[in-house]
């Protein structure tokens, strides 16, 4: 990877819907090689799909994690129960691991009864190769830029919250319409987007400014292939011991190392998830070490699984907008 590929990755983290002229500008570069680039990092699977980051609690869904220890028989029948996970319309975020545990899934839900009824499906459907299940009730995420891509110094950085106790958004017509189409497409142009909703340009545009000032998009990511780049991705899986850590003084030291993209606070086995992004496995270890030096009398346990790769990343179930 170029440290140009680094930047514009750096820069579609940032936000992915940022115009080519913008991303030019801050990498230095022309907006002819921006966008050549940009399909030569999809064209190589290097980018796998990009996302819209919509606050899924405005939305008066609740998020559940289930990670699955499966009957390991054959490639052929992990792949399927990979493929059937897709295709399970509450499913968000779906991670193949390496450790004890094979799949890390979060689901999207109105209410624990849903949740419950869904996740009785998914094992009924596959009771064969289903083992074991391991069930944590997300409460809230703390999402990172991906920092450590850019090289030199690096500001304070900034962090976005998705979930948590948030008020749900009454949403107009135009406006549900418009994050149905950016759900599915979130780098459509408005042009495109137009023409699907038969909208005006202005009524579009300032409907995504809405969405955005009320906090209900976040923000536009990539999908990355961490292999791709030569990147290890681990989570540290943390259970308090006793007494429960101050969330903002575990935000704040995360907050310094650029290699930290997610904090998830949780409930269930464990407090606290922790995915860190690394170019190198001495920056993980580095982390891991002032980690514990730093909390170390708070943490009762704490374990690390590796991340293989991100199969898929949704903010809302893709039959949430169904007619």
């Amino acid at each position: 990877m170029t440290d140009l590929n680094l930047k514009i990755l750096y820069e579609l983290d940032d936000d992915a819907r940022s115009n080519l002229s913008n991303i030019a500008k801050k990498t230095r570069t022309s907006q002819q090689m921006i966008s050549y680039t940009v399909k030569q990092l999809i064209k190589k699977k290097i980018i796998l799909d990009f996302t819209t980051v919509f606050d899924y609690s405005r939305f008066d869904l609740n998020s559940y994690i289930v990670m699955f220890r499966l009957f390991y028989k054959s490639k052929k029948d992990f792949n399927n129960f990979l493929y059937y996970l897709k295709n399970t319309p509450e499913l968000s975020k779906l991670e193949v691991l390496d450790g004890k545990w094979d799949v890390y899934a979060v689901f999207l839900a109105p209410n624990p009864s849903y949740f419950n009824k869904m996740l009785h499906k998914i094992k009924s459907d596959n009771i064969y190769l289903v083992r074991n299940e391991l069930i944590i009730t997300t409460v809230v995420t703390y999402l990172f830029p991906r920092t450590y891509l850019r090289s030199g110094k690096h500001d304070l950085r900034k962090f976005m919250i998705v979930g948590g106790d948030r008020n749900v958004v009454k949403l107009t017509d135009n406006q549900k319409e418009i994050c149905k189409q950016l759900l599915f497409s979130p780098l459509a142009k408005i042009s495109d987007l137009s023409k699907k909703t038969n909208m005006s340009f202005l009524t579009i545009t300032n409907a995504i400014k809405n969405l955005k000032g009320r906090n209900v998009i976040r923000g536009f990511k990539p999908i990355i292939d961490y292999e791709q780049i030569d990147v290890i991705c681990k989570k540290i899986f943390i259970k308090y011991q006793g007494v429960l850590l101050d969330e903002e003084k575990i935000v704040a030291f995360c907050k310094e190392y650029v290699n930290v993209i997610n904090i998830v606070k949780t409930f269930g086995k464990w407090d606290l998830i922790v995915s860190v992004e690394a170019r190198k496995k001495k920056d993980f270890d580095d982390f891991l070490t002032s980690l514990r030096e730093q909390f170390e009398d708070y943490m009762a346990d704490f374990e690390v699984t590796d991340v293989q790769k991100t199969e898929m990343l949704r903010f809302l179930p893709k039959n949430y907008f169904a007619d």
